[in-house]
Parts: C-alpha cells; sequence; structure tokens
C-alpha cells in the first residue's frame, strides 16, 4: 500500500483534528459580531473553566420581537462583540428548548430576552432581561461591566445559597441574601418568609425593615405584598408617611411590570388592574377621578395587548385615545408653544436667570418644525400609538388609520425617530419610494443635530432593498 506523499505525523495530524473541532464549536456567523459557542453544555462549562472567562448566555425564543432586533442592532456592533468576544465564552439558548428549558426552571426565567452571566462553573453571577432600540447597545454594555465587575466579587451568590442552605438565618445574613437575590432577579417568597420571621409584623413599618420589604418584594404572590397594600392605604392622608407611601408606591410598580411581563391571560390582567387601582387609591389620597384613573388602566390594558398581540383589544384604547389628541389642531398647539418659546427668550435676556438655555438650539429646532413642547408631546402621544399599529395591527384599514395618526405627529414635531415610524409605516402600506424619502429625511434631521444615524442608516438600507 502506497504512502501519501508529504503525509504529516500522526501527533500533527490528530492535533489539527482536534483544533478543528474546536473551531466548530463556535458558530460560523461572521467574523463582525458575537461569537457563540455550539457546544453541548457540558463543553461550554469545560471550555469556560480552560479559558477562565465567566460565561454570557442570550436565552430567547424564536417568536421575540426585541430578541431579533438585539441580533440585528447590537451583537453585529463592533464594541460590543469586542467586550463579548474577549471578556466572555457566549452561548446562545431558545427558552423553550433543551438546555433552555431547565435554565428557566433553574433561574427563574420568564421573559426574553434575559441575559445571563454565570462564572466559569455555572453559577449566576449577574442577569438583565429586556433590550431597548434606542440605548440598547450602550446598556448591553454596561451590563457587561457589571457581570465583570460581579466576577470578581469576593461575596458571591453561590456562597450564600450554601450557608442558607446549611441553616444560616441570622438577620443581617438575610438581608445580604436578600439583596443578591434581588440584584439577579430570582424570586424571594421563601428569603422573605424566613427574614420576616424574624421580625414581628409590628415593626415592619420601620425605615430599614420598610425598605428591606419594598425592595424585595417582587410579585403580588410575595407574602408581603398585600400587607403593604392594606399598610398604604392606612397611611394615604397621613403627610408624615410620605416616604413611606412612595416606597410601597415605586414597589407595587415594580411588581406590576413583573407580573405584567408575564401575564397571559384577561384573569393575569385582571389581578394586575386590581393591585394598580389599590395602590393609585393610595397615593392620591383617595381622591384620583375616574378619568384619570382610566387614563392609567387603559396604559397598562395597550401593553398587555401588544405583548399578547390582542388586536381586538388594542383597537378601541388605542382609537379613544387617539381622538382626544387628534382634536387638538395644529394652530392651537403652536399658540401654546408661541407662548412657551416667548417666555425662555425672556429668561435669557434676564442677567439675573441662572437658568441656562441654547438660544442657537432652540431657533434651529424651530427652524426644522421642531416647535416647542406642546407640538412634541401631543406628537409623542400619537406616535406611540403609531408604534402599537406597527407592532400589531396587520389590516390595510388598520395601517392606513395609523397613517392619519403619523402624519399629524409629523406635522407637528418631524423629529427623526417620529419620521422614521412614518417611513415604516408607509413602507407596509406598500408605498416604498415616499418610505425612502421619510427616513432620508430623518436621517438628515438626526445628522444636523449630532446625533448618531447609525441605525437610521440600517432601516433606509433595508428600505432600498
Amino acid at each position: 500500500m502506497k504512502t501519501a506523499l508529504f503525509a504529516p505525523p500522526l501527533r500533527l495530524t490528530l492535533l489539527l483534528a482536534l483544533c478543528f473541532v474546536a473551531l466548530l464549536s463556535f458558530s460560523t456567523e461572521p467574523s463582525v459580531g458575537i461569537r457563540f459557542y455550539t457546544g453541548s453544555w457540558e463543553n461550554l462549562l469545560a471550555e469556560a473553566q480552560k479559558r477562565d472567562k465567566p460565561i454570557f448566555i442570550d436565552v430567547q425564543t424564536t417568536w421575540c420581537g426585541p430578541c431579533r432586533m438585539m441580533e440585528k442592532q447590537a451583537f453585529p456592533n463592533p464594541n460590543i462583540s469586542r467586550k463579548f468576544n474577549s471578556n466572555f465564552v457566549n452561548y446562545r439558548v431558545d427558552l423553550e428548548k433543551g438546555i433552555g428549558l431547565l435554565l428557566s426552571k433553574e433561574f427563574a426565567i420568564t421573559a426574553v430576552p434575559t441575559l445571563l452571566f454565570l462564572s466559569p462553573k455555572g453559577e449566576l453571577i449577574h442577569r438583565s432581561t429586556g433590550y431597548n432600540d434606542k440605548d440598547g447597545i450602550k446598556a448591553l454594555l454596561a451590563e457587561a461591566d457589571k457581570a465583570l465587575a460581579a466576577a470578581e466579587e469576593p461575596t458571591q451568590l453561590a456562597d450564600v445559597e450554601k450557608k442558607y442552605a446549611a441553616g444560616q438565618r441570622d438577620l443581617p445574613f438575610l438581608r445580604t441574601y436578600l439583596t443578591l437575590r434581588a440584584q439577579m432577579g430570582l424570586p424571594n417568597e421563601a428569603v422573605m418568609m424566613a427574614c420576616t420571621k424574624r421580625l414581628p409584623q409590628r415593626d415592619w413599618k420601620q425605615t430599614q425593615a420598610l425598605a428591606l420589604i419594598t425592595k424585595n418584594t417582587l410579585t403580588d404572590k410575595a407574602p408581603t405584598f398585600d400587607w403593604l397594600l392594606r399598610y398604604a392605604d392606612s397611611i394615604k392622608t397621613d403627610r408624615a408617611k410620605t416616604n413611606s407611601l412612595w416606597l410601597i408606591s415605586n414597589a407595587v410598580d415594580r411588581v406590576k411590570t413583573n407580573e405584567l411581563m408575564m401575564a397571559k391571560t384577561k384573569a393575569d390582567l385582571d389581578r394586575i388592574l386590581a393591585f394598580v387601582r389599590r395602590m393609585n387609591h393610595a397615593i392620591s389620597g383617595g381622591n384620583i377621578t375616574p378619568e384619570n384613573m382610566d387614563f392609567l388602566l387603559d396604559g397598562i390594558r395597550m401593553e398587555f395587548y401588544l405583548q399578547t398581540n390582542n388586536q381586538a383589544g388594542y383597537r378601541p384604547i388605542a382609537l379613544k385615545k387617539a381622538s382626544k389628541w387628534m382634536k387638538k389642531s395644529i394652530a392651537s398647539v403652536r399658540a401654546i408653544d408661541d407662548q412657551h418659546v416667548k417666555y425662555l427668550l425672556s429668561q435669557v435676556k434676564n442677567p439675573a436667570n441662572k437658568v441656562k438655555f441654547d438660544h442657537e438650539y432652540a431657533l434651529k429646532a424651530k427652524a426644522q418644525g421642531l416647535y416647542g413642547q406642546q407640538s412634541g408631546w401631543v406628537a409623542a402621544e400619537l406616535n406611540k400609538l403609531v408604534k402599537g399599529y406597527l407592532a400589531t395591527m396587520t389590516s390595510p384599514a388598520d395601517l392606513k388609520q395609523a397613517l392619519m395618526w403619523s402624519d399629524r405627529s409629523v406635522a407637528l414635531y418631524p423629529h427623526w425617530g417620529i419620521l422614521t415610524d412614518h417611513a415604516r409605516l408607509l413602507a407596509k402600506l406598500n408605498r416604498k419610494q415616499e418610505a425612502i424619502t421619510v427616513e432620508k429625511q430623518a436621517i438628515g434631521k438626526a445628522s444636523l443635530f449630532g446625533e448618531s444615524t447609525a441605525d437610521y442608516e440600517v432601516i433606509l438600507a433595508s428600505l432600498q432593498k
């Protein structure tokens, strides 16, 4: 049997094969962007320990809109890829499949995207939830820095959990444990029960105890939640307890956000509306008007209908809100703005006034149609509805309705963000050339005011395909 000419030695062949396998364990996505490890969970931990780096896990699903947005906007960003590829072993899982199902139970994941940062041994050191297209890249870099700092902390959650499992229950220790779990977004019910058992309920109203309870009450099922609502109601007219009332209000608002993210049924929504109604009744001292209460609750209903893609539920509330803003004529809004701008200019001329006001910027803004405070407010409220329709509605009739709101929003305040949503809406209505023209206007305005145009350039490129 003939031997191949220049055949490499066996040891070298095996080494090359092992290197090839290792390379295949990482995603073969383009070189620009986060490189994701694609081996098994056991091999991921081995790789992280070998490289002595923490693990970053992008927990997502196929239907998650913000997940797709993060993939398109953040992951290819050179600053993001440099930070994550240098400092972490990166991994991606589907919450509804395979290892994702196990992670969802282990780390109580209820929303996507969830970003987990683990030690090389697989212990949780930091986590965050959600992605915002406005400042997502900056926020993601900040979360990475927090994770790297947490990895260097001498007291890790895993160490504290071992002591808790061994039976340590003194109050200072429980406070530390609660704080760490809250930072990780982990459920605290059992720990809170242990903590409150060592603290008589008559002492819960004390400043330090109340701060601990409000900070660590994360769901409406927590044993302390109903007590907080009852206590808020009992102090609603006591001015000396204003700080306590606002502590509770912030806790309830956090619970509302958490519960709303997990809400899937009408019963879930009704439960959230009920405790928000109770809290706002307490904040107002029992004097909130039905109209104002309805306004607050409608905002929650709209969030719920958006995330559950419920067109029938979202539509009537959006139409009701839009009618309020559409009734305001451009002339009436401009008249209010004229008064406001005159006041600001008078303040500039007053040498005794210490308020800083950029006169040149104001004139530039007015010349570009960014007319004033009232115009921006009304335009923003209408544009929120436009965004909702872009995310939820599919029928031409609904999209044409949204275009009427968008036309008014652009006429009132042609900000680059509002123009971009207008372009997206035109594209959905198959008015592609108009969409391209509007998006170019958005880029021009953003550039004029020194704003980054990178995201708008991406949208323009997609429109031009």
